[in-house]
């Protein structure tokens, strides 16, 4: 975040072992910021994250609607794949505090009208202009537009998912936003007025307990387990 692209390419190229890797997988190129945003795009394709207490929300009481106590036990005998989900479901959820779901039900609610920052946790969305932070610095990162020269792209950032978000700062595509709190306040205020901004962003006006609420899910209810990553293997 916040870094430049001759900054990244010289860092990376000064290491031995990424010189030689990127020699060797893109002949004739080598260390390029193409071949560096390709070299990580092909790596998070490979994180694949457990599942979080929101993807397991509805099993246990659904579960628990339709069977009793005893009948569960029977589930677990003859049907221990569908009875260790359901377990599973049970240590994401049990316990988790009240304020967490009300920021769920907060964010879905929100999706709609401030989908830029607030897309549902599932999947990233597509580019879309917001263009809410960043207007303060002598060069402004124009975007899309410097990939498409379409002036509508100008500003335009993919929203990437927000699960297990907690874990990713700095926000924002310039890294401006230290903490989730920052993040909220920020959309609340409306962003940075000026000709590109979304009209999806707007200033919304939240209580400091929905602001509470709404860093909660996404710090506990969206935060799901990561693969282990052997970074034995880095090179130095």
């Amino acid at each position: 975040m916040a870094n430049t692209r001759e900054n990244a390419v010289a860092t990376v190229a000064g290491i031995e072992g990424y010189r030689i890797q990127f020699e060797k997988i893109f002949p004739g190129e080598g260390v390029t910021i193409d071949n560096i945003g390709k070299a990580i795009a092909t790596f998070e394709r490979a994180v694949v994250t457990g599942p979080t207490s929101y993807d397991y929300r509805e099993i246990v009481p659904t579960v628990e609607s339709q069977f009793d106590e005893e009948e569960i036990e029977e589930i677990k005998e003859e049907s221990p794949e569908m009875y260790a989900k359901y377990a599973e479901a049970k240590r994401l959820t049990e316990g988790i505090d009240e304020g967490v779901w009300r920021g769920r039900d907060l964010f879905s609610a929100m999706a709609s009208v401030v989908l830029p920052v607030m897309p549902e946790p599932i999947s990233p969305t597509s580019s879309t202009t917001t263009w809410e932070v960043g207007m303060d610095v002598e060069e402004l990162d124009l975007g899309r537009s410097v990939v498409t020269g379409e002036d509508k792209d100008t500003g335009a950032f993919k929203t990437p998912t927000v699960r297990n978000v907690a874990m990713t700062g700095p926000y924002m595509h310039d890294g401006s936003q230290a903490t989730l709190e920052e993040v909220v306040d920020w959309y609340g205020k409306g962003g940075h007025p000026n000709e590109h901004l979304s009209d999806k962003v707007k200033k919304i006006e939240l209580t400091d307990q929905e602001k509470q609420d709404l860093v909660a899910f996404m710090k506990i209810g969206l935060n799901g387990s990561f693969p282990p990553v052997e970074l034995g293997r880095l090179p130095q």
